[in-house]
């Protein structure tokens, strides 16, 4: 389990230096996360062994306090690379940033590993995500949003066999 994390970490390290490198985090953000895909096609059979691994050692609390220790250094890794790359960023916004690029790397992974022909969301999907949900907090109108009969989460448009129940 080991090998395959040390071999993402030093592959999304790569990633994140080399689409950072002379660009501002905003502008560095989609390339870092166009390239994960690659990552993960390139560890498929460790990332398979690391979830399965990943249950086993959450039925033990000691195993799962080493899990949990390896998470707080992940993120502290990707937070020192993302300081190293942006140094113009406070302390709290690469360790928010390095939290956020765990959960997503963690997240896609999953998404990956149960459907790796189904298209992940590119970096430019969450570039765009990160915009309109920051992007001088738009005021809406009170019909907008969930009432709005053009919205959809998507979900209730599924037929119900597709819901987890």
């Amino acid at each position: 389990m080991c090998k395959t994390v040390v071999q993402i970490g030093d592959d999304l390290e790569r990633l994140i230096r080399s689409a950072g490198t002379g660009r501002s985090l905003a502008e560095a953000f989609a390339p870092t996360w166009a390239g994960i895909a690659t990552i993960f096609r390139r560890h498929r059979e460790g990332m398979v062994a690391q979830a399965e691994n990943l249950i086993r050692l959450h039925r033990s609390s000691d195993e799962r306090r080493y899990v949990e220790r390896m998470n707080e250094e992940a993120v502290t890794q990707i937070a020192a690379i993302l300081g190293a790359v942006h140094p113009d960023l406070s302390r709290a916004e690469t360790d928010a940033v390095a939290r956020l690029y765990f959960a997503l790397l963690n997240g896609l992974s999953l998404q990956w590993l149960n459907d790796p022909d189904g298209g992940l969301p590119t970096g430019d999907d969450f570039a765009t995500a990160l915009r309109a949900l920051t992007v001088g907090n738009r005021q809406r109108p009170p019909s907008a949003g969930a009432a709005d009969p053009r919205v959809s989460s998507g979900f209730a448009d599924r037929p119900s066999s597709h819901r987890t129940r």
